[in-house]
């Protein structure tokens, strides 16, 4: 949809993640998390950060942001 974003760890190898916004939710809270589990399964996951970059579904940049990968204990059981 048109809300949804795309999620990309920056510098690094790794998958490309996908939020779909709740309706009345925190959005930057929201980004942080989904940006730490995207960079958890990227080349970054051992990085102390890792810069990533949000898109729209139509390819423009939202916003980047630094996160901190989630641990392995971190992950949620549903990822």
């Amino acid at each position: 949809t048109s809300t949804d974003v795309l999620i990309k760890v920056t510098d690094r190898p790794g998958p490309l993640g996908l939020l779909r916004p709740i309706l009345n939710s925190d959005m930057s809270s929201n980004l942080e998390y989904a940006g730490s589990i995207v960079a958890r399964y990227s080349d970054a996951k051992k990085e102390t950060t890792a810069r990533v970059k949000y898109y729209s579904t139509d390819g423009n940049v939202i916003t980047t942001l630094e996160v901190v990968p989630l641990s392995q204990e971190q992950l949620p059981a549903t990822v």
